[in-house]
């Protein structure tokens, strides 16, 4: 095997189809660099085995005691992967677009960038996640740039930006070890932006590599975000990072 450029990790609680057509797909493309699956099972409690027995569309599985909190899982993951850069992917994706992975390669080599996004789809080629733009004094909190745009529309090329989403999100490896690692917050949501805003902090790049995409059905794999603690968590990132967050503002405004 090649030695992987990516190291791919895969969240997982039950759903063995849901999976088995996510990592089917994404052998079936050329992804353009060498990569590794990784798959974090979160003590799954029904029969994985289907998709487990086929030893060919995943590198490693790692069982962990369950928490039902999917940045845990991808810790571990991240821990035993061999990549120089890992990528938080979910179980509700597939794939159909050759290159996909070159392309989130190719951005890191503009200069000092640390993180890297991609545009995700939902079913009807609308575009699900790319680019996020915070404002610290506005409600929503999140201002999503063209979600909902159809793709033969949507923006192309690297992108710079304050955030980007958590599916398909990629990390230089070297400095999720020296940030020590995602935070981890209660289920569900802003892991993520928590994530992108200590990027910027340590004085690294976020952006959104918009030529790459991918099909992700969107909370499939991990619940919902309509919960009271998801806008705790909005709470928290907002006072945690708002100093970065009117940076970044002021730096896009002027």
């Amino acid at each position: 095997m090649e030695t992987p450029i990516v190291s791919l990790i895969f969240p997982v609680y039950n759903n063995a189809d849901m999976l088995t057509e996510a990592l089917e797909t994404l052998r079936s493309v050329d992804a353009g660099v060498p990569y590794e699956v990784i798959i974090v099972d979160d003590e799954s409690t029904e029969d994985m085995s289907s998709v487990y027995d086929k030893k060919h569309l995943y590198n490693r599985i790692i069982k962990v005691k369950h928490s039902g909190n999917s940045t845990i899982s991808f810790n571990v993951g991240a821990k035993a992967a061999k990549g120089k850069y890992i990528q938080y992917q979910n179980s509700d994706v597939f794939f159909k677009q050759d290159g996909w992975l070159k392309h989130i390669v190719d951005a890191f080599k503009k200069h000092k960038v640390g993180t890297v996004g991609c545009k995700t789809l939902f079913l009807d080629n609308t575009v699900n996640h790319s680019l996020k733009f915070l404002e610290p004094d506005k409600e929503p909190f999140i201002q999503h740039h063209e979600r909902g745009k159809n793709m033969r529309y949507a923006l192309l090329g690297v992108n710079e930006c304050d955030s980007v989403g958590g599916c398909g999100m990629t990390i230089l490896k070297s400095l999720w070890e020296d940030l020590g690692w995602l935070a981890v917050y209660r289920p569900f949501g802003w892991d993520d932006i928590d994530w992108c805003m200590r990027t910027w902090e340590a004085g690294y790049k976020v952006v959104c590599q918009s030529d790459a995409w991918f099909y992700h059905l969107g909370s499939k794999s991990y619940g919902g975000k309509e919960t009271k603690q998801y806008y705790r968590n909005e709470d928290i990132v907002l006072q945690k990072f708002r100093k970065i967050i009117q940076k970044l503002c002021q730096k896009r405004k002027s």
